[in-house]
């Protein structure tokens, strides 16, 4: 965006201001199931252990953006380079292939992440249920850009 300004003396000024857009976000996810499948009673199955693989592309059009994996049940997938958040950057991708044993018991897995800067946020949703018996599926896949 520009603005043409004229000053007092009739001298033209131009200002030009770069304004970025949210975060770019390429996202995949694939779980394998990788241990017994455990039957609880009066409850859904569910897969004792699990293999993740994933893939982020990230481009934040700017340095000031920021990352947090938000929303994940106690299973911390480690995106991020192993940890829980990511600090200004321009861009990046980040991969893991990583074995999970489903500690906490549950039947889904949920990996949901925030992606924000000054011109807006991006929230991704995985949700996967842990309950078939011969794979795991994708229940939710969503991206919100706001």
């Amino acid at each position: 965006m520009s603005v043409n300004c004229i000053d007092d003396e009739g001298v033209d000024d131009y200002v030009l201001i770069t304004m970025f857009g949210a975060p770019w976000v390429d996202y995949g996810i694939d779980d394998l199931p990788n241990g017994e499948r455990v039957h609880p009673p009066y409850s859904y199955g569910y897969h004792s252990a699990y293999t993740v693989t994933s893939r982020l592309t990230v481009n934040n059009q700017n340095n000031q953006a920021y990352y947090a994996t938000l929303f994940n049940r106690d299973v911390e997938l480690g995106l991020f380079s192993w940890k829980g958040a990511k600090r200004p950057f321009h861009s990046d991708v980040f991969t893991i292939n990583k074995a999970v044993v489903n500690e906490t018991r549950q039947p889904v897995l949920y990996h949901t992440f925030l992606c924000e800067d000054a011109a807006g946020k991006t929230l991704a949703v995985e949700v996967f249920s842990l309950t078939n018996p011969e794979s795991i599926y994708l229940l939710e896949d969503q991206l919100i850009i706001k």
